[in-house]
Parts: C-alpha cells; structure tokens; sequence
C-alpha cells in the first residue's frame, strides 16, 4: 500500500498482510522496534518473553518519575502562589490532572503502540507524517533541555556544598553542569552495563535522600526534632495570590515533574523490549524499562493499574515532602532558597557539618540520577528517529557502534545541544529550560486529547482495550488550552521579559521546521480538517523544506531500518496483546 495517498478514513491495515481479519486494524500503526522482530541478516531475535508483574513495573515508573524537580521545584511554586496551603493544592491539582492525562494516553496507548509520535501519525494522517516529524525534533530538544536543566541543580548544589548557602555562583553552576553532562555521555558511549548500573545506585540515592525528607518531617511534627516555626501558619492560605496569571506558570514546575509517567508508561506495557547491543536499541519516549530488558505481562489489563499507582505513590512522596520542607523552614525561607530547598532544610534541621556539606551532595546525585537516566534514553531516543528517517543524515545519526555498542553520533549530537543550552540559555537556566520545555508540550497534548475524539468518530469500531472518560479527555483538553494560553498573562521576570522562553520554543521549532517565504500548496490542499488548526495556529502556511524533502521526495521513512522490523513484528504482537 503506498501510504503517501492514504486518505483520512482508510484502513491502515496493509492488502497484503496476512493478520486474521478479525485483529485490530490500528496493528499497522505500532512504532517499530516495539513488535520484535529478526534484523535481515541477524540470528538474534529482539522478542523478549513478558515477565515483569503491574507492581514491579509501578515501581520502575515510580523511580523514572522522581528526579532532581522534588528538591528545587517547590520553592519557585510557592513564590508563585503565594501561600503554602495553596502550593499543597497545587501540587495535588496538578497530580489529579495529570490522571486524566493517564486516562487520555491509555486509551490510545491500548490502541496504537508507540508515543506520541506513533498516536499523531495515526490520528493526524494528512500531510504524512507532518506532526509526527514536528514531535520527534521537539523530543530531541526537550531531552537535551531536561539534562542541561538537571545537570545545573547538581552543579548549585555541589557548590552549597562547597562554599555555602550564601555564595552566588551562576557561572560555577553551568561549569560543574558541563562537567557532569560531560561524563555521563562518555560513560554512555563507552559502557552500556556501567551506565545502568550507575543509574540503579543513582536511583537508591535519590530515593533514600527523598525517604530521608520525608521522615525528618514526620519526626519534627510529632515533636521529635525540634522547630521554631509555625506549621499551620505555614500551611495556611494566607499571602494567596488573587491572580490568574501565575498558577499557570506553577504547574509547569510540578507538571514537568509528573507528566513523564503518561508519555513512558504506555510504551513499558505494550512493547516488546529489545536487547541493548550492537544492532539493537529500543523504540519509545524514556522508556527505561525497555532498556533494562523488561517487559510487561498481560499489558492490556494491567495497564490502567501500572500507570494509576504510580501516579498515586509519586504524588503521595511529593506532597508528604513538601508538607515536610514546611515543618522545618517558614515560607518566606523557602522562597529565598529557591532551587536549593532541601539543602536549606537539612541544615535547618541538622545544623552544619555533615548535613550542609555532605547531604547536599547526596541532593546534586540524585539531580544526576534523572540526567543519567535522561541522556541514556536521550540518545537512543535519537538514534531510533534517526532510524525511522525522520531525520537528516539519518544513516551517520542511527550508527551504532560494534565495538562499544551505543549510538555514538546520537551522543555527540545530544551532548552538543546539552552544551548549548548550558552556555546559552539566558538568566536562570532551571527555571528557562522547563518554561522552555512545557510549553510545546502542552501544544502535543492538546493534539492527543482531540485526537481521541477524532478517532472514536473516525474509527468506532477499533478496539478500544480502555476507554477513558469523556469528562477526563475534556478536563486534559481544557487544562492544555490554558496552559498554553494564560503563561503569556504577565508576572514578575527578573532576567527577561516573562514571555521570552515561550515565544523562543516556538521560534526555535518553527524556525527549524519552516523556511520562510516559501509557499507549499501540497500542505494547504492535502492537510486534513483537524490538522488545519494547529498549521494556521503555527503558521504552518509557509514550506517546510527539511519536512517535504525527508518524507515526501527522500520517502525516508517506507525505506528506514526500522520499516524492515515493523513489517516482520506486526502478526507476533497481534497474537501476543490481542489473542
């Protein structure tokens, strides 16, 4: 079937296909390495058996999920809202929303295996591939930007370790950022096995330092460890701010936070990992899980209760320290200390010493257990975009290594776009980066919520494993809307003007996606009705020059490495999933 002339309400099932009439049509829709498969010319077959339990892989997402935001992030919310009974609610808002993120992401994730990628592709099918291209570059960016973003929290913290709360070092910030970004992407070309295993003993610092809040808290409220401040002052509404404005900005922080667990977990259940080697690297957005050779049984049942629990666990650990930070530390301490919150707590509580020298860096580590988990995924995230030709020089880009079996030139290229933020971005790079970040998410997330409406008017008759809420996908709709909308409403911005970061993540995408002047009338006569919006809205009416000449000239994507796998997994994965 030639899929450059698919129209909207065709079946993307292929008319040679040999599936029983009777599977899913959305099978032809799945990403590629997540059905398994032999590589031509390879002995070795990627299907990995389906082993792993809905506890264990809880758990896992549980610890992907918690990174260095727990230990910064609360303090720039509550110099947002004001209060810190209103930075608790806040806090729970945004867990209850991203639930219907969940329940969104679950409902197509049972449906067309793969991310977003895969979903937009599906659902928006007219131009071929227009969104889909537009998410795999927004994805590489936004990996890039969550280490450079986590690697400067290290960098702050070791140097309140080093010289003090007090001592301001912006630029020794970015240097000991560069540094660890530095050593993480040579660890990861050099040893896949050293890498996973520094990241499990990441993984146990950062969750021991975050227990190790948590039980400070809990001692101190019970009068166990002395306090001079007033909790239920601090937990008070008091100090509330009236405006709109600012609680968009907020749940950036806390959604950057918890939203990785609708956009990983989907790909956990419903792939088939592949072993990491030489000729084989796992397809799906952080998909950690892949790599550590797991594989979820019964995915389609055990589904919906992997991503719940997770979800439940990681808000009840969030809200419990934060709840904790206000036992020990009044508001307005809080919102002095910024990014280094829970330094300030353990010298509150412990005093110097040990606890202002040696727990801070146990903080910075787990800031660098997410990175390290960050540039792992990153650069195989590239290298499988690469492979799947959505990129130029994909051949060069997707080449892995037989001696030290990573994708080196996935690497080089993600550590150079680290730097680059690391040297570039203006002000405080933190606080830029996940403004810079969030934002175009949120424009994707609104494409996915109305994509599931399109596709049950479109396709009713798919099967639908899970079926969210109507009211959930609404609630995720709207709550996009705003996010994407009321940020550009002003607040206070010290270094630059508070719409800055927003209008320069849509220039930079634009910038790489369009060229402008040049006029495409494929787009404007082929784009289908609900792709329109989101074209007129980015000004999609100009060329997009790289896009039209990888995909619809080149046709990279029906000639890329992982076309070959998709079309020898498709039958496996329909007899495994939907059986």
């Amino acid at each position: 079937m030639d899929e450059s002339n698919l129209e909207e309400n065709t079946p993307l099932l292929p008319e040679d296909h040999s599936l029983e009439t009777n599977k899913p049509d959305q099978l032809s829709g799945i990403s590629p390495l997540a059905v398994g498969g032999r590589c031509s010319g390879s002995e070795l077959d990627q299907r990995l058996q389906r082993q792993i339990g809905w506890i264990t892989a809880s758990l896992v997402n549980v610890s992907y999920m918690i990174g260095g935001g727990i230990f910064a992030s609360p303090a720039l919310t509550l110099s947002l809202v004001g209060s810190g009974g209103m930075n608790i609610v806040v806090w729970v808002f945004a867990s209850l929303i991203t639930l219907t993120g969940v329940a969104t992401y679950a409902e197509l994730g049972t449906m067309v295996n793969g991310g977003e990628k895969e979903y937009l592709a599906y659902i928006y099918r007219k131009p071929k591939l227009l969104l889909s291209y537009v998410f795999a570059f927004y994805e590489i960016i936004v990996i890039a930007a969550g280490i450079a973003s986590q690697s400067t929290v290290f960098g702050r913290y070791l140097n309140v370790a080093l010289f003090g709360m007090d001592a301001s070092t912006p630029l020794l910030d970015r240097v000991w950022a560069v540094s660890v970004a530095t050593l993480l992407h040579l660890v990861n070309i050099w040893s896949v096995n050293a890498t996973l295993k520094t990241m499990v003993a990441l993984t146990a610092i950062k969750i021991s330092v975050l227990v190790l809040i948590i039980l400070t808290g809990v001692l101190t409220l019970g009068g166990l460890l002395p306090s001079d401040v007033n909790f239920l002052e601090n937990i008070s509404f008091n100090g509330t701010s009236t405006s709109i404005a600012p609680y968009a900005s907020a749940f950036y922080y806390v959604s950057y936070t918890v939203q990785k667990l609708y956009r990983n977990v989907f790909d956990i259940c419903l792939s088939s990992p592949t072993k990491v080697s030489a000729e084989y690297t796992c397809l799906g957005f952080l998909d950690l899980t892949c790599h550590l050779n797991y594989s979820t049984k019964d995915p389609i049942k055990n589904l919906p209760k992997i991503a719940e629990s997770a979800l439940g666990l990681t808000a009840i650990l969030y809200v419990l320290a934060i709840v904790s930070y206000m036992t020990v530390l009044s508001v307005d301490d809080i919102k002095k200390s910024e990014l280094t919150v829970a330094a300030s707590f353990f010298t509150k509580v412990f005093g110097g010493g040990f606890s202002s020298r040696v727990l801070p860096v146990l903080v910075g580590l787990s800031a660098v257990g997410c990175t390290a988990s960050l540039t792992f995924s990153g650069g195989r995230l590239i290298l499988e975009t690469a492979r799947d030709g959505l990129i130029p020089y994909g051949h060069t880009i997707g080449y892995v290594s037989p001696e030290y079996k990573s994708p080196i030139n996935a690497m080089i290229l993600q550590y150079v776009l680290v730097v680059v933020y690391l040297i570039a971005t203006p002000g405080s790079v933190y606080q830029f980066i996940i403004a810079f970040a969030s934002w175009p998410a949120y424009i994707f997330f609104l494409l996915i919520g109305v994509g599931v409406f399109i596709l049950r008017q479109r396709e009713p008759a798919l099967t639908r494993p899970y079926k969210a809420f109507s009211s959930f996908v609404v609630i995720f709709i709207i709550f996009s809307i705003y996010e994407i909308l009321f940020v550009f409403v002003p607040v206070p911005s010290e270094d630059y003007p508070y719409w800055c970061k927003y209008c320069i993540a849509c220039v930079v995408i634009i910038s790489y996606f369009y060229t402008m002047g040049n006029l495409c009338e494929y787009y404007q006569k082929n784009a289908a009705p609900y792709a329109a919006a989101i074209v007129v809205m980015s000004g999609a009416h100009t060329k997009s020059v790289i896009q039209y000449y990888q995909v619809i000239v080149l046709d990279s994507p029906s000639k890329s490495y992982n076309k070959q796998i998709l079309n020898q997994g498709r039958e496996a994965l329909a007899r495994e999933v939907y059986a």
